[in-house]
């Protein structure tokens, strides 16, 4: 327990060793127990605690559900925890049935929680008659159950205080400061010593039963009505031992461990490595859907010139799907659902310069949207299509609205674009690429390009409204 102490009190005491002077036990012991103190305390401070890697759970899979008739072990891999003293909690790939568990034994069927504690032991024991060799104290862990599973919670905390500097917050979270959020949970034991250890039930090890870090969530079921029934592969007597090694005696339910959990209900907690933190703020766990290319990529670069108008006429004009990058069609990197790609999310707008000021004046045109490379309710692309009256007023009547030349834009707004995870349109331009710290989830793109004007048939070779990619009149 943590207590206050004076102000001159040393908070770490080792001996100070010199020449020709002689090294007894107790000054060596001294030394290696603060140096494993300061271990647990740079443990605690620096990653907090949880499953560094590794400790997955597995059941071995006999079917197209993964389970056994008769699930009498586990399998864990090998891994590194770090308990809540920062104590280093480290297995080798290793099999564990509940009759290997220390702690309570299951009392019926539920979920559990399967926790690795810290244990050591000293060998040979003090009690031992081992003669004059030396004694070793050796680390291992220990598996406990615990009833009920309740998910781990990793996401943001709280904030009363949303005008909050990020100074304050780091010094709230620390401890330097008192105020909302508060301290990190994962530092409510860091001035804290361990407390004592209990014996387990077999052999010479003693086991941390306050500190044990969840490594998986298991389903634990009463399969003793399959012996009775000829379900059970292995046969009544060997039933009938299994229920006397696990329970005590004859009589008692036949507990295996069915199921492990692995989705949200997960209560296991991680610490956060430097490789997987870069990879976190890259945001490596999300691949978001971008635009992967457009049938039009020459006439939207900041140095395109305008378009010719017999050159936009003939892509406007081409709607067939099976030729769709003739017209104007976009590609994603990933499917997108179809229902979120609509007129409203995939815009195709124009302006024209009005003739009293040359203001650009805005219209949005009437599209339908067509998916592309459809399955199911995916599309990997899609492609705008303006309405038949539409082309047919602005491209073939000689009275068009686009005489002075106009300007378009094609805009996808990425917020209401959705792939089959629900996750948004990432908005990078596909010049840009996967540039890092680029990405603009939910953003809009917005393709622009200017047409040239077209002239009409009873024109001669000059207008005086004829206008300049600036809008500017010649």
């Amino acid at each position: 327990m943590n207590t206050t102490v004076a102000a001159h009190e040393p908070w770490s005491k080792r001996p100070r060793f010199a020449p020709r002077q002689l090294l007894d036990a107790q000054r060596l012991n001294a030394a290696l127990d603060d140096e494993l103190d300061r271990q647990r305390l740079l443990n605690v401070a620096l990653h907090g605690w949880g499953v560094v890697f590794g400790f997955g759970v597995e059941i071995p899979g006999s079917g197209p559900d993964h389970r056994l008739r008769r699930a009498d072990c586990v399998r864990v891999t090998c891994g590194l925890a770090l308990d809540a003293f920062g104590r280093m909690l480290h297995t080798e790939d290793r099999w564990l049935s509940l009759a290997q568990l220390e702690g309570k034994v299951p009392a019926g069927e539920g979920t559990y929680t399967l926790l690795v504690h810290h244990a050591e032991r000293l060998d040979p024991p003090d009690h031992a008659c081992s003669g004059t060799g030396p004694q070793w104290r050796e680390y291992g862990v220990v598996f406990t159950l615990q009833p009920d599973c309740k998910p781990f919670d990793d996401g943001c905390p709280d904030l009363n205080d949303l005008c909050l500097t990020r100074t304050d917050y780091v010094r709230r979270r620390i401890g330097s400061a008192k105020g909302s959020p508060g301290r990190s949970s994962d530092l409510d034991q860091a001035c804290d010593r361990p407390g004592s250890l209990r014996p387990a039930r077999c052999g010479s090890w003693c086991y941390d039963p306050a500190a044990g870090v969840p490594i998986a969530c298991v389903q634990i079921s009463d399969r003793s009505e399959g012996d009775e029934t000829g379900g059970d592969t292995h046969g009544e007597e060997t039933g009938k031992a299994r229920r006397d090694e696990h329970q005590g005696h004859q009589d008692a339910p036949c507990l295996v461990i069915d199921r492990v959990c692995t989705d949200e209900c997960s209560p296991v907690r991680h610490v956060y490595r430097s490789p997987l933190l870069h990879e976190l703020l890259s945001c490596c766990d999300v691949d978001l859907p971008r635009v992967e290319r457009v049938s039009w990529p020459a006439w939207w670069t900041m140095s395109s010139r305008p378009v010719t108008w017999d050159d936009f006429v003939a892509r406007i004009q081409d709607v067939d799907e099976d030729h769709a990058d003739d017209g104007f069609a976009i590609w994603f990197t990933r499917p997108v659902r179809t229902n979120t790609v609509t007129p409203s999310s995939a815009i195709l707008t124009v302006l024209v310069p009005e003739r009293r000021a040359d203001y650009w004046e805005a219209a949005r045109v009437p599209i339908a949207v067509h998916p592309l490379s459809v399955d199911g309710d995916l599309a990997r692309g899609v492609q705008l299509v303006p309405t038949s009256n539409w082309r047919r007023n602005e491209t073939n009547d000689e009275w068009s609205s686009f005489e002075r030349g106009a300007r378009f834009e094609i805009t996808l707004r990425g917020q209401l674009i959705r792939d089959d995870c629900g996750h948004m349109l990432n908005a990078v331009p596909t010049d840009v690429g996967c540039a890092p710290c680029q990405g603009r989830p939910g953003d809009d793109v917005v393709w622009p390009f200017a047409v040239s004007r077209r002239r009409r048939p009873d024109e001669g070779d000059g207008d005086p409204y004829d206008t300049t990619p600036q809008g500017e009149t010649t």
